[in-house]
């Protein structure tokens, strides 16, 4: 059985041996893998959550939810939800001590009250640029800049400051969920991790819900944030 190449991967296959079969494994790095498949079901037993993936092959995987096992559940989102009180993770390059946005991931079941927001360089990864940073932090507001490429996001900075990331024309937003009461049966499913022989160990589950959302509708369904 084979499972397919991670569009964002440069690096030859690695094949692993099971103790029935042979399972091909697209590399990230140098040992750890991804797994592709949809989601087969997941159970929730007191505080255990676990949950079925089946792979491109038709073999069935499980994996334990485990705070130590990176979870995130995928929309796609819009302008919309680039609200005040949002917490987003921004994908951005640094030029000339500004930062341009690419990428914002929004997490609206993040709930309490927030730092400042920061600004982290990326690890180091062939084909990436050196100059991309991820930056964490919550929305006070999106500004259109009449007659500019641009418009800007102003997050939360120190004290009464504010901390500005210009926004890409063709930059994408994406709605990401932690709640596994949020997965449903048949959704598209990467996960990253260590084969292990037959087993696979999960460090990373990507969960692709297929959804559109529009953040002026999704919002007011979950009321006020508690600060």
């Amino acid at each position: 059985m084979s499972l397919r190449k991670s569009a964002l991967l440069v690096g030859c296959w690695a094949v692993f041996l099971g103790a029935s079969a042979s399972v091909a494994f697209a590399q990230e790095g140098s040992d750890e893998t991804t797994l592709d498949g949809k989601v087969a079901s997941v159970t929730t037993k007191g505080r255990t959550t676990t949950l079925k993936v089946t792979d491109e092959g038709g073999t069935e995987h499980e994996f334990t939810l485990t705070p130590k096992v990176e979870l995130e559940i995928v929309a796609t989102g819009d302008d919309g939800f680039l609200a005040e009180g949002q917490m987003v993770k921004i994908a951005a390059i640094q030029s000339n001590e500004n930062f341009f946005g690419s990428q914002f991931d929004v997490y609206p079941q993040a709930v309490g009250r927030s730092g400042p927001a920061k600004a982290v360089k990326a690890p180091p990864k062939i084909g990436q640029s050196q100059s991309l940073h991820y930056i964490t932090g919550e929305v006070i507001q999106l500004a259109d800049i009449p007659d500019g490429k641009y418009d800007m996001l102003d997050l939360k900075g120190t004290g009464k400051g504010k901390f500005q990331v210009y926004v890409e024309p063709n930059h994408r937003v994406r709605v990401i969920f932690t709640d596994p009461k949020s997965i449903k049966v048949d959704q598209k499913v990467t996960v990253t991790g260590k084969a292990a022989g037959a087993k696979f160990n999960a460090s990373k589950i990507t969960i692709t819900t297929g959804d559109t959302l529009k953040g002026a509708e999704f919002l007011p369904t979950l009321g006020k944030k508690k600060k």
